[in-house]
């Protein structure tokens, strides 16, 4: 009898580059951190955490998604439920679900963040732009010369900071100043755009960035 033949190893890229694979990952961050879990007909997926005030929405079958596909995924947090947004943060299609769980478990860290907790309630410290660039560097990251702009160890993705608020229709995140993180054009073409603004918790942001250098790499593949 021929023995069956033995599969071949994926052959892993960084994670950043590596695509979204599959949303279970981001989900199931915030099911472990006991958010209560919607789905409407559509499939389209919404966390909220027990006291109603931040929540996570995967909508590939959303308005927003069909004119934007930089918000295939939404967080957002409001000191009073309803009221006005405290922070919000989106992600683009093929943004790596295992980055954007890294942000959501960093939120929901039952240690908290700088003695808020839940940890989404920190707002971003007094030197929150610092936090969040010094995590770069620890992570390899470059800054160019007389800019806020960080480039990864293989000159593809970018991390940005911008006094201006972001450019969004419907005026969907809150005014003043924003992170940018993108992957422009990969290897296997699956750029992404994740966008926050400048109140999310450096602490989370880095925790997404530091997801996103993980030398372990990523399946491309994955999910399929």
């Amino acid at each position: 009898m021929t023995p069956a033949p033995t599969p071949l190893a994926p052959v892993l890229v960084p994670p950043y580059a590596a695509g979204d694979g599959i949303p279970a990952p981001a989900l199931d961050a915030a099911r472990a951190a006991g958010w209560n879990r919607f789905e409407d007909e559509l499939a389209n997926v919404t966390f909220t955490s027990p006291d109603g005030r931040c929540h996570l929405e995967f909508g590939p079958e959303t308005d927003r998604y069909l004119h934007d596909t930089d918000r295939l995924w939404v967080a957002e947090y409001r000191p009073e439920p309803g009221g006005e947004r405290g922070w919000a943060a989106h992600f683009g299609d093929d943004t790596p679900p295992e980055a954007i769980a890294a942000f959501v478990r960093a939120l929901t860290d039952p240690a908290g963040i700088r003695g808020a907790n839940p940890g989404y309630l920190a707002g971003a410290a007094e030197n929150g732009a610092e936090t969040v660039f010094a995590a770069a560097e620890t992570n390899g990251w470059v800054r160019a010369v007389r800019t806020a702009t960080y480039t990864g160890t293989h000159g593809e993705v970018h991390l940005s900071y911008s006094a201006a608020p972001p450019e969004i229709p419907g005026q969907f995140l809150a005014t003043g100043p924003h992170w940018r993180a993108t992957f422009p054009d990969g290897v296997h073409r699956r750029e992404w755009t994740a966008v926050f603004t400048a109140e999310v918790p450096g602490e989370a942001i880095r925790a997404f960035l530091e997801a996103l250098t993980d030398p372990a790499g990523l399946d491309p593949d994955r999910g399929q």
